[in-house]
């Protein structure tokens, strides 16, 4: 069955794979690190500001991907995750600390993630079929569910004492995610649509209005 599946989709699993436990080697742990750099209400704000911009960068990222097609948009997400997991090594060098430039560099790596599912999902649905979609989305639950797993028990051990060493490996497997998607992933959707921002916004609204949708959505998060 899995090799049944097309091409793109067995590549997008292993990269998610990759990319989930990559993240959840660190950003799980994110607040602990925040705590120590500053207060507890100073941290609870900027976790805060980081799920509002990752939820409205997903919101966008639906629009961009049909703009720009799945393939383009999932190479930027890719390249500005990478550009941040490095940031986040320079910003914890053993000669400087900075707090701040590590919070900025993880905010934009959550715009990146934000951009980047929609992206990956339209994907997902543009080269499936009702038959092998039901075994695409089991396989993707469980890999990313292990993916979470493993990264966070690696990360719970290594993270107080080894944090450097946490995001060198997360900028080793971006780099990973980044080749993989820029050689193995072929675009499923060229088409240009030529809509105004506040068109797409507006039907977001009518989906927030509908309270069974608001309950969908906030479930799967």
């Amino acid at each position: 069955m899995w090799k049944n599946l097309h091409p793109n989709i067995r590549k997008r699993i292993q990269i998610e794979f990759l990319s989930r436990l990559g993240s959840s080697l660190i950003f799980p742990f994110m607040s602990i690190y925040l705590f120590h750099a500053y207060n507890a209400q100073t941290t609870g704000v900027l976790m805060m500001i980081n799920i509002i911009i990752s939820f409205l960068a997903g919101i966008y990222g639906g629009y961009l991907t049909d703009v720009f097609g799945r393939r383009r948009l999932l190479l930027f997400g890719e390249f500005i995750k990478l550009l941040a997991s490095i940031g986040i090594v320079c910003a914890n060098l053993p000669v400087y600390h900075f707090p701040w430039l590590t919070f900025v560099m993880m905010f934009l790596g959550n715009i990146a993630s934000g951009l980047i599912s929609p992206a990956s999902e339209a994907m997902l649905i543009d080269v499936s079929t009702e038959k092998t979609r039901a075994f695409m989305y089991a396989i993707n639950y469980w890999a990313n569910n292990l993916a979470l797993m493993v990264g966070m028990l690696i990360g719970g051990w290594l993270f107080e004492r080894h944090f450097l060493l946490l995001t060198t490996i997360l900028v080793i497997i971006n780099i990973n995610s980044l080749l993989l998607t820029k050689y193995l992933i072929t675009e499923t959707h060229e088409q240009t649509i030529n809509k105004k921002v506040t068109l797409v916004f507006s039907l977001y609204f009518t989906v927030i209005r509908s309270y069974y949708a608001m309950f969908v959505l906030l479930s799967s998060h």
